[in-house]
């Protein structure tokens, strides 16, 4: 399964194989599946399933996934993420794989999960939408897809409660000239990650485009407020 093809994504695969990106998620192994990731394996996920856990780090989703009875298979473009998972994940099937480019057969399994807004650092928009029509070509006609993704609408709220979030995305000097792009720069561990941006609204018509429907929106919260949090996580489904 191992494929050393990875193309680079400007730089974003470095930002995920450094010591202190490994340490982080290995420290994260504790905390299980996220609220929303339990939701969405408990209502779209059944047990003996094929699952895909895409972009799986250090096996934190992997090993609810594979405690969960699902039929798990494991890939990350990082090779030392992967190699340090490999001690952690039980029964799941472990590789090193490119998003957008899968060595998997057409059809070959019955759920995706891209956690951790891993759909949203192929880079440029190009390898983003290339990885979405990979995903769909590997999942089966009625299999379910989930993910997750960076908010734009966060920033109305951002604007009360988290100038954090705004010196980071919107105003540092690596962003100023960003403001209705895509992309912004997440600069972690030295290192410039291009990070996508997206929107509900943004995500129905690329899943759309991509030909996939929108099942559901998925947040901490219920209420409509969900679509404007931070980060949010989307389940869909081949059209």
């Amino acid at each position: 399964m191992d494929d050393h093809s990875q193309t680079d994504h400007g730089g974003n695969v470095d930002a995920f194989s450094t010591t202190e990106k490994i340490a982080r998620a290995e420290g994260q192994l504790e905390d299980g599946l996220f609220p929303q990731e339990r939701e969405i394996a408990e209502k779209y996920f059944s047990a003996g399933e094929s699952v895909l856990d895409l972009g799986c780090g250090a096996g934190r989703t992997t090993v609810q996934l594979v405690d969960g009875g699902l039929d798990v298979v494991a890939v990350d473009v990082s090779e030392p993420m992967v190699e340090a998972a490999r001690s952690l994940t039980g029964d799941a099937a472990l590789g090193i794989a490119d998003a957008t480019r899968l060595p998997f057969a057409d059809n070959s399994f019955d759920n995706v999960l891209f956690s951790y807004n891993g759909l949203d650092y192929p880079y440029p928009a190009t390898e983003r939408l290339r990885a979405l029509s990979e995903i769909w070509r590997v999942l089966n006609p009625n299999g379910t897809f989930a993910f997750s993704s960076h908010n734009t609408w966060y920033t109305l709220p951002a604007l009360v409660s988290d100038w954090g979030f705004l010196r980071k995305f919107y105003l540092a000097p690596e962003n100023r000239d960003r403001s209705s792009r895509r992309y912004k720069v997440d600069r972690r561990d030295r290192i410039a990650l291009e990070t996508y941006f997206s929107n509900p609204l943004h995500q129905w018509r690329q899943l759309r485009g991509a030909g996939f429907r929108l099942e559901a929106v998925i947040g901490k919260r219920d209420s409509p407020l969900r679509f404007f949090e931070r980060g949010l996580y989307y389940v869909a489904r081949p059209v």
